[in-house]
């Protein structure tokens, strides 16, 4: 936990030490063949990419992945793994790899309860940010719509989650020339941050 707030920080290499010794330490009390050995590989992996390391991303990624699946992780967590992986591809430019590996993702959580999960929102998202990268719009734009819907039915629309969502909504308005919906959504996103946060808040 220590690694992952300092690698929010972007303080990378402290961020690396703590993650080193968790994953040292997590070798020593489990070995490397354990679910929770590999959790803390798909940490490292995470800051290996945020350091611009995406040959090391992948291949720890994958490490822990291989991991995982020969232990049953709990499919949640492996749809992180797979998530990281998909995002990874898209950094460098691999976008069909990573809409594939999206949808590897998006199939161990694709229940009726799972949708509601933060996790399979997060993938879905992502696929959606991907989509509208390749000029898929209209795909993109079911998907936010769709979020929205689910979000607002579980907290309501004065969630900053939900403001977050009405932004990326926004800006994909934007890309297809429909303007006053971009201002709706940005009003309404503006007000519910302004409500959470204050006037002097970054979002």
């Amino acid at each position: 936990d220590m690694g992952l707030m300092y690698s929010a920080l972007g303080n990378f290499e402290k961020a690396e030490n703590y993650l080193e010794q968790a994953l040292q330490i997590r070798k020593q009390l489990f070995t490397e063949q354990s679910n929770d050995y590999a959790i803390a590989l798909n940490n490292k992996a995470v800051l290996y990419n945020q350091k611009g390391h995406f040959t090391d991303a992948q291949s720890t990624v994958n490490q822990a992945i291989q991991i995982a699946e020969v232990k049953n992780l709990d499919k949640s967590i492996l749809a992180i793994m797979y998530n990281n992986k998909a995002y990874f591809q898209q950094v460098v430019g691999q976008n069909q790899k990573a809409l594939e590996f999206y949808e590897t993702a998006l199939k161990m959580v694709d229940d009726e309860k799972s949708q509601k999960s933060l996790t399979y929102q997060r993938v879905i998202v992502n696929k959606a940010l991907l989509l509208q990268e390749m000029g898929k719009k209209e795909d993109a734009l079911a998907i936010y719509e769709k979020v929205l819907k689910v979000k607002k039915g579980q907290f309501g629309t004065n969630s900053p989650d939900y403001a977050h969502l009405l932004n990326l909504t926004a800006s994909l308005y934007m890309q297809m020339g429909e303007y006053k919906k971009v201002e709706s959504y940005l009003q309404d996103a503006y007000s519910i941050y302004k409500k959470k946060f204050g006037d002097n808040h970054p979002s």
